[in-house]
Parts: C-alpha cells; structure tokens; sequence
C-alpha cells in the first residue's frame, strides 16, 4: 500500500519522495527511531501517535526536504507499521484536517487492512518498536 502511494506522489515530486523512501529504508533496516506516545508533544519525533493515542492510529513524520509528509496508519504488531495515507504537511494545518485524515485512514483500514490484523495498542513505545527511544 505504501509504495502505491509512494509512487502516486513521485509524480509530483520525484526528490522528497525519495528522502521519504530513504527514511523508510532507515526504519524498516533497524536503524534507532524516535516515537512520541503524546499526540501533543511529538516534536521531531519520527513516529507519532495521533490523537485519541487509545485508537491506535500513527503518523510517519518525513520533514526534510520541505514540504514535510506525513504516512498516516497503525501498527499490526511490533515493528510492522501499515502506512495507508500520505499526505502533505501542508495539507494537515487544522484539527479539521487532522480529523477528516485521520477517517480516510480509517477507512482505508476497513478497506485493506482489517482483514489481517487489528491495531496494535501498547502503552509504552516497547511495545511498538524495537528500536526506538521516546521523545516524551
């Protein structure tokens, strides 16, 4: 599902896209990540739970080049993050479009990936990643 998105998005931007998949690349290799479990206090980290954090819902934080991306989805078990929506940090400004995301997420959930697994809910950011250190 991700790279269906990632390759939608080279079309427009072949560069940041590329730096996405480098950081992907980066994660999926074992390299250390941060993690926020607070919505509100994720700085920089690299994954964030997004709010209500007690629906399980992430967001992959690519910020550098700018526009920043974002990879919306959830986490089936340790380690394996299911990204289903990309969007432009740009396009994310407003609690609304943090919401109306969010339920495109949702549903692209209910769509591919309900069938496998459901969310993983943890409450330390152990039980999501192996290599990681929380930023809160």
């Amino acid at each position: 599902m991700l790279n269906n998105l990632l390759n939608e998005y080279v079309k427009s931007d072949d560069i940041r896209a590329g730096a996405l998949q480098a950081e992907m690349e980066s994660y999926i290799g074992g390299d250390l990540i941060s993690a926020s479990l607070d919505p509100r206090e994720a700085g920089d980290a690299f994954f964030g739970l997004l709010d209500p954090a007690a629906d399980g819902w992430w967001d992959l934080r690519s910020r550098d080049p700018r526009p920043g991306l974002r990879v919306l989805g959830a986490m089936i078990e340790r380690d394996y993050f299911v990204g289903l929506v990309l969007k432009t940090r740009k396009e994310l400004l407003t609690e609304k479009d943090w919401e109306l995301a969010i339920r495109e997420c949702k549903r692209e959930w209910e769509r591919f990936a309900a069938t496998l697994l459901p969310p993983n809910l943890g409450a330390s950011v152990d039980d999501y990643f192996s290599n990681a250190y929380c930023v809160d």
